[in-house]
């Protein structure tokens, strides 16, 4: 059964695309209406809901259509320290049977308020009484700067006594004097090489890995600017001892500097062709109040269907959150949202909070 929720990417509209305002206040999103493309559910309602402070709480969102299936729901509460620092987040959606979908996040920091480590618990749904399961833990260090030097992962399953680390990465970070990034390296088998402007905005990722101990070019990733604004990335792979072009993704603009639309095409027979677009509407003061994400099949734009499975553009599959080795900085492109895909989303209201 596929999973019915979007919080994650409306997270993302609300703390990615503002719109001019007081330094004093902050809109944000109150409520929105995400219609799906899935057998499971075509519409869902959702809410965001803020403290005192501006900072989010919690996000709800609940089938309404089809009839049979209205009553679904999805809830994601978010707790922080006194200094506003994410410190736990929990979601949970009761009506999905086949894992309870009960996730339990807490945030660790150092004396310094940095983030020292995070620990992901899932709720096993078999077990009775249900048992609180540790399946993710990571810890980060950091130089005399601040700046993160180290991050350690570990996939654990298992149930207790049994629990074991199914897999294990570290990553290192390196950078110059001046504290750029340069180089991340995954176990010394992968790893991802930064190049900046002038201005220090990217201006290409190649991605590596050791073969018979040496290194090898696997990927690269170019950006391109405009009056500061990046308009394109192209996305080449290395074959054959070349660059082979595999797609990009091209950003437009209104008068005022939106994004209006994103777009991603795809190399084929030796020439660019439209595969995927993200349609942003904003209305008269520059609030998003719609975005549309559709592929081109057969001539014509249709509703984008995204598989949690799928690996490519035409499924929208979203680069792994926690991968050196694909660009995230962008996270207008960010259109995996969980299991299940809203091709329509539209905040339908916005409250004003104080600025966080």
């Amino acid at each position: 059964m596929k999973r019915y929720i979007l919080t994650i990417a409306a997270l993302l509209f609300m703390t990615t695309w503002t719109f001019p305002q007081s330094v004093d206040s902050f809109y944000q999103p109150s409520t929105f209406i995400g219609y799906l493309v899935d057998d499971y559910a075509s519409l869902v309602k959702g809410e965001f809901i803020y403290d005192e402070r501006g900072r989010l709480i919690m996000t709800t969102d609940t089938v309404v259509e089809p009839l049979g299936e209205s009553g679904g729901w999805n809830q994601l509460d978010y707790t922080y320290d006194e200094s506003s620092n994410l410190i736990r987040k929990k979601e949970y959606a009761p009506r999905i049977d086949y894992c309870g979908a009960c996730y339990d996040t807490y945030y660790y920091y150092n004396d310094k308020g940095q983030l020292d480590s995070i620990a992901l618990y899932w709720l096993d749904p078999y077990s009775w009484p249900a048992l609180w399961l540790i399946r993710k833990f990571e810890s980060y260090s950091y130089d005399d700067r601040g700046l993160m030097t180290e991050r350690k992962s570990a996939i654990i399953k298992g149930e207790s006594p049994n629990i074991y680390i199914s897999g294990y990465k570290t990553y290192t970070y390196h950078r110059d004097d001046d504290g750029t990034l340069l180089e991340i390296n995954l176990d010394d088998e992968y790893k991802t090489l930064y190049s900046y402007d002038e201005s220090g905005q990217y201006t290409s990722l190649l991605s590596m890995k050791k073969v018979s101990g040496e290194w090898v070019n696997t990927q690269k990733i170019a950006y391109e600017y405009e009056d500061g604004k990046i308009y394109r990335k192209t996305s080449q792979i290395w074959s054959d001892e070349s660059w082979c072009n595999t797609e990009r993704t091209i950003w437009y603009y209104d008068e005022g500097g939106n994004v209006i639309r994103v777009e991603i095409e795809k190399w084929i027979d030796g020439e660019w062709i439209p595969r995927f677009h993200m349609l942003r509407e904003l209305d008269a003061d520059g609030k998003l109040v719609r975005l549309d994400y559709e592929i081109l099949q057969d001539g014509e734009w249709m509703p984008q269907f995204c598989s949690v499975d799928s690996y490519s553009p035409e499924t929208c599959c979203n680069r792994d959150d926690y991968s050196p080795y694909f660009d995230n900085r962008l996270e207008e492109q960010n259109y995996m949202l969980k299991n299940s895909f809203f091709y329509r989303f539209e905040i339908t209201s916005y409250v004003e909070t104080p600025n966080p």
